[in-house]
């Protein structure tokens, strides 16, 4: 069965246009899919706990169909999907009014905390009926090392950005990217990244930007040692 959970949007929730940012967005349906995973046994804690497994976001690949504005009501829907080696897939939609303005599909790697293996799907099963993937476009490949690529700033990991492991949660991501864009009157209709490595708390960032076409967007982060924490490719329409 596929979980659902209902959420109002609040005025914190929406930027200077007055339109959703793209990370509550993502927030949403992340927590949607914890409260699922939360409803099972061994829940997410008891894998920390018991079995010393944790769920990592490797690839997210979210579109955004309509503007959302303070105080709609929405449901968010949720399910797992068939995995395949070590990757674990989940797909959410958001909707208003029962009409879709968002979804997302994402893949998780499951990691032994304790040695940093990949756990497969031979050696762990989510006792989660699964349902088919939506369709979206195929995440497209990082951006060349040859490529050109503009630096246009650096950002600290704060307290702020933080999640349960020091690291910059997930979905501040998509906050930190847009920083660096123009947002006035426009929205984030396409938002697809890869989380290559980890940014813990205190590390500064190098944020390069290289630009597709004049609403497509594709940037990178580069941890204070030179390795890439993050590729992003952001697609911008006008409200």
């Amino acid at each position: 069965m596929k979980y659902k959970y209902r959420v109002q949007v609040t005025n914190h929730d929406v930027d200077y246009s007055g339109n959703i940012k793209p990370s509550i967005i993502m927030r949403y349906m992340q927590e949607a899919g914890a409260k699922q995973l939360d409803s099972i046994h061994p829940n997410a804690s008891e894998m920390r706990t018991e079995l010393g497994y944790a769920f990592i976001l490797s690839r997210a690949n979210m579109s955004i169909y309509a503007p959302i504005h303070t105080y709609d009501e929405l449901e968010i829907e949720t399910w797992p999907c068939e995995g395949k080696g070590a990757v674990f897939t989940r797909c959410a939609t958001v909707r208003r009014n029962s009409k879709l303005v968002a979804e997302m599909i994402t893949r998780w790697a499951l990691v032994d905390i304790n040695t940093r293996r990949l756990v497969r799907h031979s050696e762990f099963v989510l006792p989660l009926e699964t349902h088919e993937p939506i369709e979206l476009e195929n995440l497209r490949p990082a951006i060349p090392k040859d490529a050109p690529v503009s630096l246009v700033g650096e950002r600290t990991v704060t307290y702020s950005q933080t999640d349960i492991n020091r690291h910059m949660n997930n979905t501040c991501y998509a906050d930190m990217f847009c920083d660096f864009l123009d947002m006035d009157k426009q929205m984030v209709v396409k938002f697809q990244i890869s989380y290559i490595n980890e940014a813990p708390m205190g590390e500064t960032l190098k944020v390069y930007k290289q630009q597709d076409t004049s609403d497509c967007y594709r940037m990178r982060t580069v941890r204070e040692d030179g390795s890439i924490n993050a590729e992003v490719e952001i697609t911008l329409d006008k409200i």
